[in-house]
């Protein structure tokens, strides 16, 4: 059976200002997902609302525009993941994911302080898989 690997990423697009842009920072989520792909996991993203997580400009230069995010930026499949995240009430809350991997992006851009609820939820389905939460 493959391990359930659960990738939380971000729906912010820009801050308070919509001129200051902002998301996901590519690289971060493919160098985890390559990883893990490699060692056959099934993965997923998720993101507060589902649906599109745009990529922090940034992201996309150079240094932070390594091999890996090329690689997703040119793969329509991939690229298709970001905009098509599940919405954490459409994750399976019977599934067992062996980890939750939440990219580095501030509590206020990722939007964690809408879904306290959903990471509760999930902190408990590990206590009761013997998890480290």
């Amino acid at each position: 059976m493959n391990r359930r690997i659960l990738h939380v990423v971000t729906n912010v697009a820009h801050y308070d200002d919509p001129s200051h842009r902002t998301g996901l920072w590519l690289s971060e989520l493919t160098h985890a997902y390559d990883l893990f792909a490699g060692q056959g996991h099934e993965q997923h993203l998720v993101s507060p609302r589902g649906g599109h997580s745009p990529l922090e400009p940034r992201s996309l230069k150079w240094p932070a525009l390594d091999h890996s995010a090329k690689a997703w930026l040119q793969d329509p499949a991939r690229m298709a993941l970001l905009d098509n995240t599940l919405a954490p009430d459409n994750v399976d809350a019977a599934a067992r994911f062996v980890a939750d991997v939440q990219q580095r992006t501030s509590r206020r851009a990722a939007g964690v302080t809408e879904r306290a609820g959903w990471l509760t939820a999930r902190r408990q389905q590990y206590r009761g898989a013997g998890g480290p939460y």
